[in-house]
This record gives C-alpha cells, sequence and structure tokens, in this order.
C-alpha cells in the first residue's frame, strides 16, 4: 500500500512539474512574441519604416511564415511608397490566415487603400 502510494505522488508531482514548465514555456514565447510587436509599432510609430523592414526581415529568416512579421513589413512596405510588394504580403496573409476576423481586420482595409493608390 505504501509503495503505490509513493507511486502516485510520484504521478503527481510529474504531472504538475510538466504542466507548470509549460505554463511558463507558453508565458516565455508570449512575452517573446509581445516584444517583437513592440518594437516593430515602435518603429512604426515613428514613421522609421526602414527599422520596421529590418526588424521583420530578420524574424522572417527564421520564421517565413511569422504572420505578425509579414503584417508589419507590408504596411512598411505601404508606407515607403511600395504598393505591389505591400500588396503581395497581404495576399500571402490570407494563405496563412484564412480567418474573416484577420481578413477584415488586418487585410482588407490596406488591400482597399492600395487599390486606390497609384502603382510604382
Amino acid at each position: 500500500m505504501l509503495f503505490v502510494l509513493s507511486a502516485m505522488m510520484i504521478v503527481v508531482s510529474l504531472i504538475w512539474a510538466v504542466n507548470w514548465s509549460s505554463n511558463i514555456f507558453a508565458n516565455f514565447k508570449r512575452a517573446w512574441e509581445d516584444s517583437f510587436i513592440s518594437k516593430a509599432n515602435s518603429y512604426f510609430e515613428s514613421a522609421d519604416y526602414e527599422r520596421v523592414v529590418a526588424h521583420c526581415e530578420e524574424k522572417l529568416r527564421k520564421s517565413p511564415n511569422h504572420t505578425n512579421a509579414i503584417w508589419w513589413l507590408a504596411r512598411a512596405k505601404q508606407e515607403m511608397g511600395k504598393p505591389l510588394e505591400a500588396k503581395t504580403l497581404f495576399e500571402k496573409l490570407l494563405e496563412l490566415e484564412p480567418s474573416p476576423n484577420w481578413r477584415s481586420s488586418h487585410v482588407d482595409p490596406y488591400l482597399k487603400k492600395i487599390s486606390g493608390e497609384p502603382q510604382r
């Protein structure tokens, strides 16, 4: 009986440890992502589009389908007067993130703006 009780305590401890470590990893990953978005937003808000591009391209070298990096890169390209490059990036986002909410909030408004811009 003592052996069974000890084994159960070990199993419970292991489950707790795995759950605890996965929560730490998830929180770290979320904080890391928030840091990326915060920097991109800061560069964008200060109209430092070259830094937005560099920041996003660095992220995309490591994660080629990183949707936030593609979105910020598309926005920077649009502001830099490169609507064709921006349009290509926004269209890529539709492939990677096809949800209607993402499309209506993160893609369609910018594609509409691009369609009114002269193509360079």
